[in-house]
C-alpha cells in the first residue's frame, strides 16, 4: 500500500502534487501576496521543512513570518511525520481499536468512558428491519449511522419518524426508508440532545476536538482544544463539511474571537445565528478537561489522540476518538503545536521532530 512505503517515495509523489495545491487549493481570494512569493513559499516548505505545504493555506501562513513556520509541525499524513509518529506513538496493530467506530464504542463501554446510547451495527440486508424496531420502541428519537470506518463525516446518515413515516437523511437529500438502500456497514447511535448553551450556535451537534498526549514517563498533557460547529441546518459540525472551528482557550473554556472554515476564511460571528465567538464559555468545561485525561489515561494503546467530545445535558460524552487526527485543522484554531515547550520536549523525546530547524528549538 502507498501509505506504507518508504517516506522517500511518498514525498517524492508529493512533490508532483505541488502544481495542483498552487492552482486548486490555495485561496486567492484570501492570500494577497504575489503568486511568484507563494511559489517560493510552498518551495520552501517543502524542501527545507520537509514536508507537504498543505497548511499553507488553512493556516494562512503567508501573514506569518518564515521564522514562525518552523513552530508548525503540519499535516499527520505527510510521509515524515506519519513515518515518525508509527514508530513511535501510533502503532499499526492498535488502528483497528480507534479505526473501527464499533469495536472504538464497546472498548469505551468496557472502561466505563461515557458514550452515545447505541444499537450495534447494520447492514443492508438488516437496515431496514432493524431502523423499524429501534424506532418503534423509540419513535421520538433520531437515529445517526456512521460508517464504522467512515472519516471526516462522510456518509453519516440521520434517520428518524416523521408524519409520512420514516425517513433517511444523507446530506441535504431526504428519503422513504422502503426506497433508500444501505451501501455500507455501520453503527447505529442515538442522536445526543446536546446542551441547550451549544445548541443555541446550530442544530448540529457541535463537538469539542481535544488533543491528548501522553508523555513517556506515562503523564497526560492537554495539547489544545477547538470548538467545532455546523452552519446552516446542517446536522454535521465538521469543517470538511462546511462548518466552522474556533479555539479554546485551556485555562477558562473560553473561545477566541476568530473561528475559520476549511478554506481558511475568518469568521468572528457565528454565519448563522450571529453569535460571537469571543467570551463564549464551553459549559462544563473542566468536566471535558477531566474526561479527555482519563481516556489517554484509560487507552493508552496511541500515546497521541484526537478527541471528539459533545456536551449534553447531563455533561461530557465521547463522539469519537481519532488514532491520527486532523493536525492541520488544529493547528489552523489552536497555532502551530511546537510553540508549547511542553509539547516540543514531548516531540523530542518521542523523535517525532522531522527537520533540523524543530530539533534546533530544543
Amino acid at each position: 500500500m502507498l501509505q506504507e512505503s518508504h517516506p522517500i517515495i511518498r514525498q517524492l509523489i508529493r512533490f508532483v502534487a505541488l502544481p495542483y495545491y498552487y492552482f486548486i487549493e490555495v485561496n486567492w481570494k484570501e492570500c494577497d501576496v504575489s503568486r511568484w512569493q507563494v511559489v517560493k513559499d510552498l518551495l520552501y516548505i517543502f524542501f527545507r521543512l520537509n514536508y507537504f505545504p498543505d497548511n499553507y493555506n488553512k493556516c494562512r501562513l503567508w501573514e506569518l513570518p518564515r521564522e514562525e513556520w518552523v513552530y508548525y509541525y503540519g499535516s499527520l499524513y505527510n510521509p515524515w511525520q506519519r513515518w515518525r509518529l508509527r514508530k513511535e506513538v501510533f502503532p499499526i496493530k492498535y488502528r483497528l481499536l480507534f479505526d473501527d467506530k464499533h469495536i472504538c464504542h464497546l472498548l469505551c463501554l468496557a472502561c466505563q468512558l461515557p458514550v452515545p446510547m447505541g444499537h450495534g451495527i447494520v447492514e443492508a440486508r438488516n437496515f431496514k428491519q432493524r431502523m423499524l424496531e429501534i424506532l418503534s420502541d423509540r419513535p421520538d428519537k433520531k437515529l445517526i449511522l456512521k460508517p464504522i470506518e467512515g472519516r471526516g463525516g462522510a456518509g453519516i446518515l440521520f434517520v428518524s419518524k416523521a408524519d409520512e413515516g420514516i425517513v433517511v437523511q444523507a446530506g441535504k437529500e431526504f428519503f422513504p426508508l422502503d426506497s433508500y438502500e444501505l451501501t455500507s456497514v455501520a453503527v447505529v447511535q442515538e442522536f445526543l440532545e446536546q446542551h441547550q448553551a451549544l445548541a443555541a450556535f446550530s442544530s448540529s451537534v457541535n463537538t469539542i476536538r481535544i488533543v491528548t498526549m501522553m508523555t513517556r514517563s506515562g503523564d497526560v498533557i492537554i495539547i489544545g482544544a477547538r470548538l467545532r460547529i455546523g452552519i446552516g441546518g446542517a446536522l454535521l459540525d465538521n469543517t470538511s463539511q462546511g462548518g466552522v472551528a474556533v479555539k479554546i482557550n485551556m485555562d477558562d473554556g473560553t473561545l477566541v474571537d476568530v473561528a475559520h472554515d476549511n478554506k481558511g476564511r475568518s469568521f468572528y460571528i457565528h454565519p448563522t445565528s450571529n453569535i460571537a465567538f469571543e467570551g463564549f464559555t464551553v459549559p462544563c468545561w473542566q468536566q471535558v478537561v477531566a474526561l479527555a485525561e482519563e481516556v489517554q489515561r484509560k487507552l493508552p494503546y496511541n500515546k497521541l489522540l484526537g478527541q471528539d467530545i459533545a456536551v449534553s445535558k447531563d455533561g461530557p460524552v465521547i463522539i469519537e476518538l481519532n488514532a491520527e487526527y486532523d493536525n492541520v485543522m488544529f493547528e489552523q484554531a489552536c497555532g502551530p503545536l511546537l510553540k508549547n515547550k511542553l509539547v516540543r520536549e514531548e516531540f523530542s523525546a518521542y523523535g517525532l521532530l522531522i527537520n533540523k530547524y524543530q530539533k534546533n528549538l530544543q
